[in-house]
């Protein structure tokens, strides 16, 4: 069970770091989830 524990706290801290740095390097919000329907909708 501690090695499950550990798995599922590596990947929560690996996705916060993820989201980090999209956000850091882009300068935009990874979970801000209106920028992707507009630019899907302008393409059309």
């Amino acid at each position: 069970m501690k090695g499950r524990k550990l798995w599922i706290l590596s990947g929560v801290i690996y996705l916060s770091l993820v989201i980090v740095g999209y956000s850091f390097i882009t300068g935009g919000n990874p979970l801000d989830s209106g920028n992707m329907h507009e630019e899907h909708s302008s393409h059309k």
